[in-house]
């Protein structure tokens, strides 16, 4: 991801989009975004027939030398 620091955790949302407060902006489906401890309140915009997949990676360009991985917590509310 573009801009945001090496090895930081970033996200995507495969259908639908999310709004991030901390940012004030919407992210389609697909596009990374940055996401961590400071991240804020996130808001999944899509219909109830959408699967709402949200998919965690760090910002590596080559993610092929890495091993090991990270443990990510998501708390949802209603």
């Amino acid at each position: 991801m573009p801009g945001a620091p090496r090895y930081a955790l970033v996200a995507k949302v495969i259908q639908g989009a999310m709004w991030l407060q901390r940012t004030g902006a919407t992210y389609g489906p697909g596009r990374w975004f940055p996401i961590g401890a400071e991240s804020g309140c996130m808001l999944f915009l899509g219909s109830a027939d959408l699967d709402a997949d949200l998919v965690f990676s760090c910002n590596d360009g080559s993610l092929g030398d890495n091993g090991g991985g990270a443990t990510v917590q998501v708390r949802q509310w209603f």
